[in-house]
């Protein structure tokens, strides 16, 4: 059997050219005090390599550590209050969730008026479930990965740069964007057995089949370890600066280089869809801003059709909110791995033609 050849180291180093670039770029972007600057400063980077035709070299796990180091440093924003502060609003969660799949569909709709696409393609490429996710169920249930891992990703990098930024820059009360993240207490032993038990509930997690566990079991672990006051301390500053950056590395290298060279008509389907969706999901936010009364920027963030870690990271920024941002996509993240398989069914009965 013939084995594949290994990369030439030309090629190696071309590909890790992506970290200078995307280090540089959200030095800049941090100076300019805009929030989650190296996330996006590692996006333009990998994303400006793919469209160069240039090679991206992910360092292999890269992205499963990020998404650790981030949950577990949320996890330990969590408190008994603010835990009781989102288990009160657990009916607008359910309702934020089933009217968040009702504005994947009319964006969805819209995708496959535009593109052509087939419908289920569509609404996987629509629902809020994370690019990795999706791409799990287009395949599960016999879609194109290709198209839905785009426009997933594509979606949370326009979220990550518009959201962020406009919350931060209208009003809100923060400073300076990285402050939370840079006044955090620690120490080498305490965050060394922080790790080491983040690491081992990921592994649990994983073996337990939930859903995006390499953020639900750091996430776990920083909630209990909270809550009981075990001697851990969180993560510094540069460690968070790290997983933004590998977090926007991965998100940028995400979009398909062939499938930038699509039809026009294609892209500009996927960008209306987005818009349409972005559109909708900050009405619901909106009505749950009336509904419940909690403040205006964490309702946003909360029904935000974006990925759990990047809200998570900017509702801390923040420093409001951490709780209810992340129990609104966790619950939006189980309900629709329930109930994923019955909106394929239905749409497969609806429009078999389409689907």
């Amino acid at each position: 059997m013939l084995q594949k050849s290994p990369s030439p180291p030309s090629k190696i180093l071309q590909g890790l050219a992506v970290y200078p670039l995307a280090l540089l770029l959200g030095f800049i972007l941090d100076l300019m005090a805009v929030p989650l600057s190296w996330m996006i400063g590692a996006m333009f980077a990998a994303g400006s390599m793919l469209v160069a035709q240039q090679p991206v070299k992910m360092m292999p796990g890269s992205r499963q550590l990020a998404q650790m180091v981030v949950a577990g440093s949320v996890g330990l924003s969590f408190n008994e209050e603010a835990l009781l502060a989102a288990l009160a609003v657990f009916a607008p969660m359910v309702a934020a969730t089933l009217l968040g799949i009702v504005c994947s569909y009319i964006a969805a709709r819209i995708l496959v008026r535009i593109t052509g696409l087939p419908i289920i393609t569509a609404m996987l490429a629509a629902l809020s479930v994370g690019p990795v996710e999706s791409a799990v169920l287009a395949m599960r249930h016999g879609a194109s990965p290709t198209p839905v891992i785009f426009s997933q990703s594509l979606r949370i990098m326009l979220i990550i740069v518009i959201l962020p930024p406009l919350i931060v820059w209208s009003g809100s009360n923060v400073g300076d964007p990285s402050l939370a993240l840079r006044s955090v207490e620690w120490n080498v032993v305490g965050t060394l057995a922080f790790l080491l038990l983040g690491t081992a509930a990921s592994f649990a997690s994983v073996r337990l089949h939930l859903p995006n566990p390499y953020f639900m079991g750091p996430l776990i672990a920083g909630i209990s370890c909270r809550l009981l006051d075990v001697p851990v301390t969180a993560y510094p500053y540069w460690a968070l600066t790290l997983a933004q950056m590998l977090l926007g590395i991965w998100l940028g290298a995400s979009l398909d280089r062939n499938f930038l060279k699509t039809t026009p008509r294609t892209l500009w389907g996927l960008l209306a869809s987005i818009s349409v969706l972005l559109c909708l999901s900050a009405l619901v936010g909106l009505g749950l801003y009336l509904w419940v009364g909690i403040p205006w920027e964490v309702a946003l963030l909360a029904t935000a059709p974006g990925g759990v870690a990047e809200m998570a990271l900017t509702a801390k920024i923040l420093q409001q909110g951490v709780a209810i941002v992340i129990s609104f996509h966790l619950t939006r993240i189980f309900i629709l791995q329930l109930i994923s398989p019955l909106i394929v069914r239905w749409l497969s009965k609806r429009h078999p033609v389409d689907a």
